[in-house]
């Protein structure tokens, strides 16, 4: 985090400026790329830990492809109501899987939950408020320390086919409005447009990954 040094000269009991010295302005580092919660951008990210900022971007990837496709074939196969099954059902166990698969933490988040479950963890929080109202690509990839892992957080924009549970409540249809009181009581993820930034994914990875240990250990028969 950087913080900027300005040298101030005060007036005391009548001592005039002029007769002050004028200290030298403080030398400063190179300007990085940090947001006030102590986000960095992908470039200033040290190289000892892009391995893990690398695996993080990909879990990310692979579990937003994923929960894409499947929401969009069940919004094709029987429109809106059907494919809030797909969130109700199978979002926690797809990103149960991914996480696993690339031995990290996963998730999706915003300040507006359907599904409470989604809760940001701790050290994202901060940022997320302080990136919110924001348009989604106003808001890149950010990069957190969180001493023996990093976290990863990637902007998620509000796409015009989401308007159809995610949009304004006067414009969602009143059927869809019944299945997602029904499955997400409480809901509060509506009043989108599109290009907003309706939330983060996030990743949370080992700087350094542990070995993966055999499934089933090799025994010996007892002399």
């Amino acid at each position: 985090m950087r913080s900027l040094c300005t040298a101030s000269l005060f007036l005391s009991f009548g001592v005039a400026c002029a007769q002050q010295p004028k200290p030298e302005p403080a030398q400063v580092s190179p300007v990085t790329d940090v947001t006030t919660t102590g986000a960095l951008a992908e470039a200033d990210v040290p190289a000892d830990w892009m391995p893990a900022v690398e695996r993080g971007n990909t879990a990310i990837r692979a579990f937003g492809r994923q929960l894409r496709e499947r929401l969009m074939a069940e919004m094709k196969a029987g429109g809106p109501s059907q494919a809030i099954g797909v969130c109700r059902d199978e979002a926690q166990p797809i990103t149960r899987q991914i996480a696993q698969a690339h031995r990290l933490k996963l998730g999706r988040t915003s300040l507006k939950l359907r599904n409470t479950g989604n809760a940001a963890p701790g050290w994202l929080e901060p940022y997320l408020k302080e990136v919110w109202g924001r348009p989604a690509d106003q808001v890149d990839v950010r990069v957190f320390d969180l001493e023996t892992a990093v976290g990863v957080a990637r902007p998620i924009p509000m796409g015009s086919a989401c308007v159809k549970c995610h949009g304004s409540a006067e414009n969602i249809d009143p059927q869809v409005k019944a299945v997602l009181a029904e499955a997400f009581p409480g809901d509060q993820a509506t009043g989108f447009e599109p290009g907003q930034l309706r939330g983060l994914f996030w990743a949370e990875v080992p700087k350094v990954d542990a070995p993966q240990l055999p499934t089933s250990m090799p025994t010996k028969p007892i002399p």
